[in-house]
């Protein structure tokens, strides 16, 4: 019966559970803590890969080697690929090794044994492999290496603030429904901070 559970028992378990969800919060943000840059770099070295071959006129020559185009921009795919999964694991090592010593200093624990604290881990690693994915098509669609990179960065960087003025504005003067404002996933800077969110 609930009514013979002392009532400053009940607190502390409220108390505990609140404080429970900012902890598992503040660890993923601990632990996701390069994602910003990281995934960034992924897309760079993707567009790079991908547009080397014209930036150094070099890209008759591969394909007269290998006439099939598709062998060469699936080797540069999983070149970019293998290269973001390992800047995501020092990335990772670096961030849970150093806010795991933080977390448990501070009496938190260090939260890895939480689903959602690993589950943003897990997306993490997702984001960095699907943003150089997205490099290497951005390269393919822009074959100007300055001029793809840059547009990149500008578009990664301002990407996510302008989407959030552009949705809010849309839900405050035009269409004062939610979905306007979760609409901003379409934005892939929003859906790479949305993927490692631990709310469910």
């Amino acid at each position: 019966d609930a009514r013979q559970i002392p009532p400053e028992f009940l607190a502390r378990l409220h108390s505990e559970w609140a404080l429970g969800h900012p902890v598992a919060t503040q660890a993923t943000a601990i632990y996701t803590a390069g994602q910003l840059i990281g995934v960034l770099l992924a897309c760079l070295l993707g567009i790079v890969l991908i547009t080397g071959e014209y930036h150094h006129q070099t890209a008759t020559t591969t394909y007269l080697l290998t006439p099939h185009r598709d062998r060469v921009v699936a080797g540069k795919l999983g070149t970019a690929v293998g290269m973001a999964l390992l800047a995501w694991l020092l990335s990772t090592v670096i961030s849970v090794v150093a806010g795991a010593i933080f977390l448990h200093h501070q009496g938190y624990g260090t939260q890895l044994g939480n689903a959602a604290v690993l589950r943003a881990i897990g997306l993490n690693l997702a984001a960095y492999a699907i943003w150089a994915v997205f490099g290497i098509g951005f390269g393919a669609l822009i074959r100007n290496q300055l001029g793809a990179t840059v547009s990149a960065t500008v578009l990664y960087l301002i990407g996510a603030t302008a989407a959030a003025g552009v949705f809010d504005l849309i839900y405050t003067y035009l269409i004062p429904r939610n979905w306007v404002l979760t609409a901003q996933v379409i934005v892939p800077a929003v859906a790479s901070t949305v993927m490692i969110s631990p709310t469910k």
